[in-house]
C-alpha cells in the first residue's frame, strides 16, 4: 500500500512487533547458518555478517538518528571506525583511500564505433568485467592496509572509498599498490583503462562527521 511505501515524518512511524520478531528469528537463523558455513575463516564470516545485516537491517532506522538513516549503515560505519582506529595504534589518525577506474566509458563505447556484432550482449559482459576489476582492486587495497571489508565505505560506478589507518608507511604502501595496478592495466588494456589512487591527509575520527568532512572529500576527488 502507499502507506507502507511512502516515508513518514520522524516520530510518526510505529514499530510492528510481529515484523520485528520475524526479523529477529531471521537474524538468528542466518547467524547459525553463517557460523556453520564460515567456520574459522574470519574474513568469510565478516563478509557474511555484513551481507546478513544489510539484508535484514537496511530498512530499520538507526537509534537516535533520522528516520531515513538505516541501522545497517550506522553499524557498518562504526565497524569501519573501530577497525581503522585499532590499526592506527597510538596516534589514532585515519585517512581515506580512493580508487577510480579511468577510461570506462571510452572502453565501453569504443565498440559502438567499431560496429561490433551483438553489441548489447558484449557491453553487458564488459560492464560485468569492469565491475569485477573494481571489486578486485578494492579488495587488494584493503589487503595492502590490513583492513576488513567493513572499511569499504563506498563502492559504485568503478569507484571505491576505503577508510584506512594513517600508518607511517601509508604513502609507500599506496605507491606499491599503484605500481602493481599500473603494471596489470598496462598489460591487459595497453593504457586504455587505468586505476587512479589517492590518499586524503590524516584526520581524526571526529572530523568525518564534523565541518572538516567536506574538506577531506575534496582533497580526494580533485
Amino acid at each position: 500500500s502507499a502507506e507502507a511505501i511512502l516515508p513518514a515524518p520522524d516520530g510518526a512511524a510505529r514499530p510492528d512487533p510481529a515484523a520485528l520478531a520475524a526479523l529477529r528469528r531471521a537474524f538468528l537463523e542466518g547467524w547459525a547458518d553463517l557460523v556453520a558455513r564460515a567456520g574459522a575463516d574470519a574474513a568469510a564470516f565478516e563478509e557474511g555478517l555484513l551481507s546478513l545485516c544489510e539484508r535484514l537491517m537496511w530498512a530499520l532506522p538507526a537509534p537516535g538518528g533520522p528516520a531515513d538513516l538505516p541501522l545497517f549503515d550506522t553499524l557498518r560505519f562504526r565497524a569501519a571506525l573501530a577497525a581503522a582506529e585499532a590499526g592506527a595504534g597510538e596516534g589514532r589518525q585515519l585517512r581515506l583511500l580512493s580508487g577510480d577506474l579511468s577510461g570506462l566509458q571510452e572502453s565501453l563505447f569504443r565498440l559502438r564505433s567499431e560496429r561490433v556484432e551483438d553489441l548489447a550482449k558484449l557491453l553487458r559482459g564488459r560492464s560485468a568485467r569492469f565491475q569485477l576489476i573494481a571489486e578486485a582492486a578494492l579488495r587488494r587495497a584493503l589487503a595492502v592496509f590490513g583492513m576488513p571489508m567493513a572499511c569499504a565505505l563506498q563502492t559504485a560506478g568503478g569507484r571505491f572509498l576505503v577508510l584506512v589507518p594513517a600508518l607511517v608507511d601509508a604513502e609507500a604502501r599506496l605507491e606499491a599498490l599503484r605500481r602493481e595496478a599500473d603494471a596489470w592495466f598496462a598489460q591487459q588494456y595497453l593504457g586504455g583503462l587505468s586505476l587512479g589512487l589517492a590518499l586524503s591527509p590524516p584526520f581524526a575520527a571526529v572530523d568525518l562527521t564534523g565541518p572538516k568532512a567536506e574538506e577531506i572529500g575534496e582533497a580526494l576527488w580533485v
